[in-house]
């Protein structure tokens, strides 16, 4: 929307479109667009505050009408939590960001109003919603953006961000409510994104990765756990080629330290390494794999507003790769809605096995049969071992392990590499190279 900023999150105007980045025909064409190619587009909805420079707040006197700084006289008096000494309240002691009184008649209709925000730019095109900071935003006005939602686009989606555990979340002195299909459809998995850097810079081991896995799974309902939005990297966090790249945690360093930050030639050829692996999890696990623009090319960068530069080529990218890793899972049924397990048959390999038996997946709907093990070494050396894809406490319910037992698995093909190996008795030999991502089908 329009706004000052770069990255506008100092919301000038949420009903018109920076005219930087185009019209609102232009909005609409886009959508259209995107949808013949199978693309459904999601706006990041900032609604727990605006810009200070804003039709609303109009601090500077920018904008014709009064602003809630003008005071009475302005529709939008209410709408923010003004002092009478001049002092507001705003997002993290931010003064160009002041924060939304959620309670306002004015901030509920401007957002849920039959000419609002979400109904205008849902009618618009867009399929969905990505909530900022979801924990500062009121529950109720979650709901309320979600029925409104709803009523616009039945199959419409909202995705909150949400830092920790959305099933246990706590915050601002109350258990939130995100996960009883009450508000949130997913959340961020920064959980996920936190184990797997953890894992790929040896500050954990694969048997700490895979129980992070199978808490998600058997925590989470399940209409949530299969929409997480997996991500590696974002506007939020270091980039994961540099995280994986310098095993530095970006927060220890200054703002200037990050300026001049270099990652080295060597650093970069373990990232990108690193990385291979961290995007062949993001790809095997239940979830939706979220892939930050410029990842897929070697970007790096440290925290914002290092991480969001604008797009280049990395010097080793990984376009290929990706590519790779998403044709195989949009190939197979089971490598996105079949059953999950997990398990670490040595500390430095996960395994994460994936089946669909009986002819349905995890939710009763129609699903090719089969099954898949994703094997990750992130050591650099190769390892010789043995798997057991038949445990009984990594995942599979009991009638899901029953259902891959009846698959009667004797061969192994490497999706990836053309790699072959047996299958005996629920036990698959593997032959790993050092840091090696690979994805078996089981036949």
């Amino acid at each position: 929307f329009e706004a000052a900023s770069n990255h506008r999150y100092d919301t000038a105007d949420y009903l018109k479109i920076d005219p930087m980045l185009g019209t609102e025909d232009d909005f609409r064409e886009l959508c259209e667009e995107a949808g013949t190619r199978g693309i459904s587009i999601i706006l990041d909805g900032v609604f727990n505050h605006t810009g200070d420079d804003s039709v609303y707040f109009n601090r500077y006197g920018n904008y014709p009408e009064p602003g809630a700084w003008q005071g009475e006289g302005s529709r939008w008096k209410d709408a923010y939590h003004l002092n009478e000494d001049g002092t507001y309240a705003s997002w993290w002691g931010i003064g160009n960001m002041p924060a939304l009184n959620q309670d306002s008649l004015a901030v509920r209709n401007l957002l849920l109003g039959e000419n609002g925000v979400i109904r205008r730019w849902t009618r618009a095109g867009a399929r969905g919603w990505r909530l900022d900071v979801a924990d500062e935003l009121q529950e109720s006005l979650i709901s309320d953006i979600r029925r409104v939602l709803l009523e616009e686009k039945p199959d419409g989606v909202l995705i909150g961000e949400v830092w920790e555990d959305a099933v246990i979340k706590f915050s601002y002195g109350a258990r939130r409510k995100y996960a009883l299909g009450e508000s949130l459809d997913s959340v961020m998995n920064y959980p996920f994104r936190s184990a797997l850097i953890d894992f790929l810079c040896f500050r954990s081991d694969a048997r700490a990765l895979a129980s992070l896995l199978l808490s998600q799974r058997l925590n989470y309902p399940e209409p949530m756990y299969w929409s997480l939005m997996n991500l590696i990297s974002s506007h939020d966090v270091e980039r994961a080629r540099t995280a994986l790249a310098t095993r530095l945690d970006a927060r220890s360093l200054s703002r200037e330290q990050q300026a001049g930050f270099i990652v080295g030639d060597a650093q970069d050829i373990r990232g990108a390494s690193m990385q291979r692996l961290a995007a062949a999890v993001q790809f095997s696990v239940p979830g939706v794999p979220s892939v930050y623009y410029g990842d897929e090319t070697g970007m790096g960068g440290m925290l914002d507003p290092f991480d969001r530069a604008p797009f280049t080529m990395g010097a080793r990218p990984l376009t290929d790769w990706y590519t790779s890793l998403g044709q195989i899972r949009n190939e197979h049924d089971a490598l996105s809605t079949g059953a999950a397990a997990f398990s670490a048959p040595d500390p430095d390999v996960l395994c994460i096995l994936r089946c669909v038996s009986g002819g349905k997946d995890v939710f009763g709907m129609p699903a090719k049969d089969g099954a898949f093990l994703a094997v990750i070494n992130r050591s650099n050396w190769s390892k010789e071992l043995v798997a057991d894809i038949w445990l009984d406490n990594a995942g599979l319910s009991s009638k899901e392990l029953e259902g891959l037992r009846s698959l009667n698995l004797t061969r192994a093909k490497c999706l990836l590499t053309g790699q072959e190996t047996t299958v005996a008795d629920g036990l698959i030999k593997l032959s790993l190279p050092a840091e090696s991502a690979l994805i078996f089908e089981l036949s």
